[in-house]
């Protein structure tokens, strides 16, 4: 299992972030809604990092370090170095051994928060699959669970989510609605919002408002099926 992270450390690292983001912000005329568009997360989720509700991770991180224009380090070492082991295994060697082997992890929906926020030091990885699409070393297969995104997925099949790919209108995403609460829909984007949407016409609530508190862990790239005769 990953290293334990105290809540002390973790309510510094918003505290050093949030003070970079309001002393850097009117330079680089920065908005909390562009971070939020970045995320694809609403506002109030977003704040939610600066104040210390909500844990940073590395794809927060990453997004705070290019809109501010800073290093990781400066508001978290520990997330630096995260990030500096993530872009060692995308060195010219480490690439092309990773195309030859393509092996992207397996992860219980139990254990997305804790791959998600620390994929290096994360020990639970005991299954690997190959993907045919190029994906960052963030990367992981989950497996479809229910009915609600039928037909175009079934039960059982695998998806490859990448938390780095930007979420747009009409993708299809895993969403945290609540600590660790997930769900895997369509992201609508319209004038009024946006929206998750089931697939399936005989899902009884077919559309959602997207929660005000929710947030994007990743957006599928593609999947697998097995298609056999049963």
């Amino acid at each position: 299992m990953p290293k334990e992270v105290s809540n002390e450390l973790r309510k510094k690292e918003s505290e050093n972030l949030r003070k970079l983001y309001y002393s850097l912000k009117k330079e680089h005329g920065l908005r909390i809604e562009d971070i939020a568009e970045d995320l694809g997360i609403s506002q109030g989720g977003a704040s939610h990092y600066l104040n210390g509700t909500t844990p940073l991770n590395i794809r927060v991180a990453l997004v705070f370090s290019n809109r501010l224009k800073v290093p990781i380090s400066a508001f978290s070492p520990r997330l630096q170095e995260t990030q500096n082991h993530l872009v060692d295994s995308l060195s010219p060697e480490a690439a092309e051994a990773s195309r030859r082997a393509a092996k992207v992890p397996v992860i219980a929906w139990d254990n997305i928060k804790e791959f998600t926020e620390n994929p290096v030091e994360f020990a639970g990885l005991t299954t690997f699959y190959p993907s045919a699409w190029e994906c960052s070393p963030t990367a992981f297969w989950a497996t479809v669970v229910g009915s609600s995104m039928s037909p175009d997925y079934h039960e059982g099949e695998l998806m490859l989510v990448d938390p780095v790919v930007a979420a747009i209108n009409g993708c299809d995403c895993i969403v945290e609605i609540a600590p660790s609460r997930y769900l895997f829909r369509r992201l609508e984007v319209a004038t009024d919002g946006r929206y998750l949407i089931a697939l399936n016409p005989d899902e009884p609530v077919r559309k959602i408002q997207f929660p005000e508190n929710g947030s994007i862990v990743g957006v599928v790239i593609g999947s697998l099926r097995d298609r056999r005769p049963k």
